[in-house]
């Protein structure tokens, strides 16, 4: 791919459009164009345009940066990055996870102060190293240099199993829960990002597994988190993005963007052009 450290600014190009960075899929080659400038929400930041050029084409490279490190190369379609070597999916997964919060930008009373920590809850089964590859490649080598944070924030990390909401036989919630399902409850309160690992393979049918994931988004519909999962038809039970590799060793993944507008959540629109799938 043909690299380009400048994308000059279209001629005639008024103060208040920002110049952004397209990429031919093919080439490599770089132009810039006009765009509007609240499409991004930089408007706010009042950076002079040069700053904004090196901005876009530095979060560009961070993506194809980190899929590269770790024995990937970008895909072509429908696919994110493409395996090389025999790193694991559920490694590049982990810190796809941290890429992508790079590009969602929440609501500033969603966080304590300004020192609060960006907390990821991983629910579920890790036998795919989803959690571990977060935490060797996300958590261990870049909170030291902020690489991957959203805001200027470190980032953190839990686990926790599922555990079902207790009912009577009436199906109405029991007044007194199990301290596993009360931890599970306030965790998921005071997070940022959910990821809902898809269940072992013959361990739940698809209307148990349906359940279970709609009752995990129904207790993060109330604040401003970030929900992320593997199954199908994940998007469709209501989450936001689901990851997933193909047989040809891709990893993609799918944007759902009514509910974040709902939790007030604000994606850049690049991170857009990379997803297979798109609902509006």
């Amino acid at each position: 791919m043909r690299k380009s450290t400048r994308c000059p600014q279209p001629p005639g190009a008024s103060a208040k459009t920002i110049p952004a960075l397209e990429v031919n899929s093919s080439t490599g080659a770089c132009a810039g164009v006009e765009r509007k400038a609240g499409a991004w929400g930089l408007d706010r930041l009042r950076l002079p345009d040069h700053l904004v050029r090196v901005s876009c084409i530095l979060l560009l490279a961070c993506l194809v940066t980190d899929g590269r490190s770790l024995g990937y190369e970008p895909a072509g379609t429908g696919g994110w990055y493409q395996a090389k070597t025999a790193h694991t999916p559920g490694k590049m997964k982990g810190v796809f996870v941290g890429r992508l919060a790079g590009f969602v930008t929440w609501p500033e009373k969603a966080f304590k102060d300004k020192q609060d920590k960006l907390r990821v809850v991983f629910i579920g089964d890790d036998s795919d190293g989803v959690e571990t590859g977060f935490r060797a490649e996300v958590i261990a080598k870049k909170n030291s240099s902020r690489a991957l944070d959203a805001g200027g924030r470190y980032f953190a990390a839990q686990h926790l199993n599922f555990v079902p909401e207790s009912k009577d036989s009436q199906g109405k919630r029991l007044p007194k829960q199990p301290a596993e399902r009360l931890a599970l409850e306030k965790a998921i309160r005071e997070c940022h990002v959910i990821y809902i690992s898809a269940p072992k393979a013959g361990t739940l049918s698809n209307a148990a597994e349906k359940l279970r994931t709609i009752e995990l988004l129904q207790l993060a519909s109330t604040g401003h988190q970030l929900t992320l999962g593997e199954s199908p038809t994940f998007c469709e039970w209501g989450g936001m993005a689901r990851l997933f590799v193909s047989l040809e060793k891709k990893l993609s993944f799918d944007i759902n963007l009514p509910p974040m507008r709902k939790q007030e959540l604000l994606v850049h629109s690049r991170i857009l052009d990379f997803a297979r799938k798109t609902y509006r």
